[in-house]
């Protein structure tokens, strides 16, 4: 179950004192206005109406402030989430260029596999051992023909 009273937290003074400030002024402000009268009745409405006006232009004023301190936090959350973005976008390159070395160490793990096997079993055929330049010939051949000997294209 839910608490049916919100939360009260701790009273800002400075807020609280800015209120007061302002309905004091506001009471002023609205008497000035009647130009005091004498009338007792009418000199308390009229402070009652510019204590109310005064608490009025307090919230806002308070108002105001909280949405532009949201507007700023929600500027920066608007940073972080680029600046994050754009971290994620380098972090996609990272792990593409990794993918494609890892490829590229495979592929060339493929022919050696593939070079070496044939060169063994080219000697369990014929019992003639390979020379290592001849096998290696092979390796460089069959490098070039899947275009594994080229370097890899620089980062961009």
């Amino acid at each position: 179950m839910t608490d049916a009273h919100p939360k009260l937290g701790p009273r800002n003074w400075k807020i609280d004192l800015g209120r007061a400030a302002l309905g004091g002024i506001g009471s002023v402000a609205a008497l000035s206005v009647a130009q005091w009268p004498s009338n007792a009745a009418e000199a308390a409405w009229a402070g009652v109406a510019g204590l109310i006006l005064g608490l009025v232009v307090a919230f806002g004023v308070e108002y105001l402030v909280r949405l532009r301190i949201a507007v700023r936090h929600l500027g920066t959350l608007e940073q972080q989430l680029a600046a994050e973005m754009d971290a994620r976008v380098e972090e996609r390159k990272l792990h593409e260029r990794l993918l494609l070395i890892e490829r590229r160490r495979v592929a060339v793990a493929e022919v050696d596999i593939e070079i070496w096997g044939g060169a063994y079993n080219e000697t369990a055929k014929t019992g003639h051992v390979l020379p290592l330049s001849a096998i290696m010939a092979r390796r460089e051949v069959t490098l070039k023909a899947r275009n594994l000997d080229l370097p890899l294209p620089p980062e961009t």
